[in-house]
C-alpha cells in the first residue's frame, strides 16, 4: 500500500510544525508536503496538488485567504479530499464556514480535533451529502458570503466600512437612526457577527469598501 499524500496549505510554522511532529508518531505513515496558503500561487505547485491523496487547509490568521485556496482546489481537483481546520476563531465568522461549505470542502474541523480525528477525516472514502462540520464553538447565522446580505444591505454595509455614524447614515438613506440600527442589528445576527467592526470587516472582504490611494508628498 503507498504511502499516503497529505498536502498542507498554511502560512504558519506552528501549524507545519504541529503536523511534522505528529507524523513522526503517527501509527500510519504519510508523506507531508508544505504550499503557501496563496490561491494565486497553486500553479507552481500543480504535479504536488495532482498527487496529493488528501488536503488540510489551515484557515487561521487568513480566513478568507483559507476559502481562497480550497476553492481553488476543488476548481483544480474535484475529487480531492478537502479538510479545513479552523485553528484560530477570533478571525473566523459564520460566513467563512458558509463558504467552506460553498466551496464543497469535505469536512470542517477545529483546534479541539485530535491529531488522530484529523487523520481519520483524511483517511475517510464514504461518499458525504455536504459539508461534515465538527465545530466546538457555534458560528451564528447562516447565509452565505454571496447572499447574505440584500443590495441595499451592502449599499448600507459599504457606508458602515467607511466609519459613517447612524445619524449620517439615516440621512444618507434617508431613514431613522432607530431604524439604521434595526438593520445593523439584524444584520449581526445574519451575519454571525457582534460588533459595528466586524461588520466592517465583513465588508472589506467582500468587496464592499475599498480604502483611498494615499497620495504622497510629491506624488
Amino acid at each position: 500500500m503507498e504511502t499516503p499524500r497529505i498536502l498542507l496549505a498554511t502560512n504558519r510554522p506552528s501549524v507545519e510544525t504541529f503536523f511534522d511532529e505528529y507524523r513522526g508518531q503517527s501509527p500510519v505513515a504519510f508523506a507531508l508536503v508544505s504550499i503557501p496558503l496563496d490561491e494565486t500561487r497553486l500553479d507552481q505547485f500543480t504535479s504536488v496538488i495532482e498527487q496529493a491523496d488528501a488536503a488540510v487547509i489551515d484557515i487561521g490568521g487568513d480566513p478568507d485567504g483559507g476559502v481562497r485556496v480550497c476553492n481553488a482546489l476543488r476548481t483544480k481537483r474535484s475529487e480531492l479530499r478537502i479538510v479545513a481546520i479552523v485553528c484560530c476563531p477570533k478571525p473566523t465568522f459564520a460566513w467563512h464556514i458558509q463558504a467552506l461549505i460553498d466551496t464543497r470542502v469535505n469536512e470542517v474541523l477545529d483546534a479541539e480535533a485530535t491529531p488522530s480525528e484529523i487523520f481519520a477525516a483524511l483517511q475517510m472514502n464514504e461518499i458525504l451529502d455536504g459539508t461534515r462540520i465538527r465545530l466546538q464553538r457555534p458560528y451564528a447565522g447562516s447565509g452565505s458570503a454571496a447572499t447574505a446580505a440584500t443590495a441595499d444591505d451592502r449599499v448600507l454595509l459599504g457606508y458602515v466600512a467607511r466609519g459613517w455614524s447612524d445619524q449620517r447614515l439615516g440621512t444618507e438613506l434617508h431613514l431613522s437612526a432607530r431604524a439604521i440600527r434595526a438593520r445593523l442589528e439584524r444584520l449581526r445576527f445574519q451575519l454571525g457577527v457582534t460588533t459595528r467592526e466586524e461588520l466592517a470587516a465583513w465588508a472589506g472582504a467582500h468587496g464592499l469598501y475599498h480604502p483611498p490611494f494615499l497620495q504622497t508628498a510629491g506624488a
